[in-house]
């Protein structure tokens, strides 16, 4: 915050935490220089959003085999005990 109140570029100050995937530090200097901030800023939300929704999708669709796997699991060794 200090760097922008001194007047640096936002893609600078980003840079600068080490926090931020280089694709959002990228395009955050690019929206800067075409003045499409904004719009930059759009597209990496929905981006991201993106990305959790697939994360989310695969978990769920990993989840319920895993139960089967686990009960199968149970019952057999039940069954050989």
């Amino acid at each position: 915050l200090n760097r922008i109140n001194s007047g640096s570029q936002l893609a600078e100050a980003v840079e600068e935490q080490h926090y931020f995937p280089p694709l959002a530090v990228e395009m955050i200097n690019v929206g800067e220089q075409t003045g499409q901030l904004e719009r930059v800023f759009g597209q990496l939300a929905e981006h991201y959003a993106n990305i959790v929704s697939l994360r989310r999708v695969f978990l769920t669709g990993l989840t319920w085999p895993a139960i089967q796997l686990a009960l199968t699991l149970g019952v057999v060794g039940f069954l050989i005990w």
